[in-house]
């Protein structure tokens, strides 16, 4: 089977040959709703983990540490997305606990289920972040960079270990660092468009910091690939070919919503309204290429970043 992505674009993964039953974290999100409508395309059945109940998913709790292992025997894999967003709000010390919790507490609740059920999944994806890498200026960070500095580095280096605790239990785990998505309703770029649109965007700062980014189509096609290639182990990075600058980024938005992108937000302020995660996000210079997923045969949807934002925008 063959998955066709929107305006016709192939979606490159190979052929399953039965149906299989996915259970999903964060399948309401961003990332989970266009996953799992392409699943479901393919025949694919989803599971749905939620913290409210979705129609065939199951309920978790994970501030009580609240799930059912059994829900999740025979099930043939896990993916995990769930996450609260980490550019959403000023990283109070709540706001902390909660991005971690959302993702390790969660993922751990996962593999301790996972040891508890005769017939547990086979495969276990996880999301993570190329925050892992930290600011890597002057260099192409590819999949054996180290770890970097900063609390988004702690929070995916603790992110995947809780993931890779899978593979006691018999299962191959792949690892997703996603980098900036693009998506026409959601994410970044929902947030970026409105100033863009008047006429007021522009770079952040001097606009000279490289960033990683990526169509939503193609995070959907690299979860799949990685779903359906058993020798797809470890870390990936979810980033386009083509790197590009903060100032190279907002000149291609500006061209593609016709409007002029020269105006630049002073860095103090945008540190004064959101605190220390300006650094380690919007001002964090890391070029990350996809190593990983190029060697291993996935072909990109939208590898150039003008086509890219003309695919989500019109």
């Amino acid at each position: 089977m063959r998955l066709t992505c929107r305006r016709g674009q192939a979606c490159h993964v190979r052929n399953v040959p039965t149906p299989q039953r996915i259970a999903i974290t964060g399948a309401t999100g961003l990332v989970g709703t266009a996953l799992t409508a392409a699943l479901q395309k393919r025949g694919d059945t989803v599971v749905p983990i939620s913290r409210s109940q979705q129609p065939g998913g199951i309920v978790w709790d994970i501030d009580s540490g609240k799930l059912d292992a059994d829900t999740l025997n025979g099930v043939n894999a896990i993916i995990h997305l769930a996450g609260a967003g980490v550019a959403d709000e000023r990283w109070t010390d709540e706001r902390k606990r909660v991005l971690r919790e959302s993702r390790i507490k969660s993922g751990q609740m996962l593999v301790d289920a996972m040891g508890k059920i005769a017939n547990p999944p086979k495969v276990f994806i996880s999301a993570s972040g190329a925050g892992y890498y930290g600011p890597k200026p002057g260099k192409e960070v590819d999949e054996t960079a180290p770890l970097g500095p900063g609390f988004l580095a702690e929070i995916c280096r603790d992110w995947e270990a809780t993931a890779l605790a899978a593979e006691k239990h018999g299962a191959r785990v792949a690892i997703a660092r996603i980098t900036v998505v693009l998506a026409a309703n959601g994410g970044a770029l929902e947030r970026m468009l409105p100033p863009f649109k008047l006429g007021l965007g522009g770079p952040l700062g001097d606009g000279k910091q490289r960033l990683g980014w990526i169509t939503l189509d193609d995070v959907v096609a690299g979860l799949i690939f990685l779903l359906d290639h058993d020798d797809c182990q470890g870390p990936y990075n979810f980033a386009a070919p083509e790197i590009v600058s903060n100032k190279e980024f907002a000149q291609a938005l500006g061209n593609v919503v016709n409007r002029p992108a020269k105006i630049p937000t002073p860095r103090l302020a945008l540190k004064l309204a959101f605190g220390e995660l300006v650094d380690e996000t919007l001002f964090a210079d890391a070029p990350v290429v996809p190593r990983r997923l190029l060697d291993a045969g996935f072909e990109f949807n939208f590898p150039k970043l003008d086509a890219a934002l003309e695919h989500v925008l019109k």
